[in-house]
């Protein structure tokens, strides 16, 4: 919902030719998000066991949801950064990098390194769920390069 809002209001801002607008409605968007992804991460990773047990009883799967919904804990914030950002550039017009870094982070990080832990290291599923988390990291790290560099300020639409 946040990375819709600022794809929206960064739009308008630059639409009215105010960049600081613009840049100012991308970083309370993502202010926001960060509230509330930061909290839900707090909790997933303090009470993962209350979380798990809203669907089901079953103490194996309880036990290895807490270890991934832990790992998730630690996924929030670059997640929220690669969706907010994104939305903000996609606002400004600035659409084809986003895709380039979705790509690079999906198909290169995610699999890449998922294969590497499967295959190599053995480590099953969490070796999976570390590879989501790395995969948001380098997408996150990649926008706010991007954002910070300002090309998407001077994009005609």
């Amino acid at each position: 919902g946040f990375a819709t809002a600022a794809t929206a209001i960064v739009g308008q801002y630059l639409g009215a030719g105010d960049i600081q607008g613009a840049q100012r409605s991308a970083a309370i968007s993502l202010l926001m998000a960060m509230a509330i992804m930061g909290t839900m991460g707090l909790l997933f990773f303090s009470f993962p066991a209350a979380f798990l047990k809203i669907f089901t009883s079953d103490s194996d799967i309880i036990k290895m949801g807490t270890t991934l919904l832990r790992i998730v804990a630690f996924t929030q914030m670059p997640e929220c950064i690669g969706m907010v950002i994104p939305g903000a550039l996609r606002g400004a017009g600035d659409t084809k990098v986003a895709v380039y870094i979705t790509i690079l982070g999906m198909w290169i990080v995610r699999i890449g390194f998922t294969w590497y832990f499967l295959k190599a290291l053995n480590m099953g599923l969490v070796g999976a769920w570390i590879a989501m988390f790395l995969d948001w990291a380098v997408r996150s790290a990649l926008y706010i390069i991007r954002f910070k560099g300002g090309q998407w300020k001077n994009i005609k639409v």
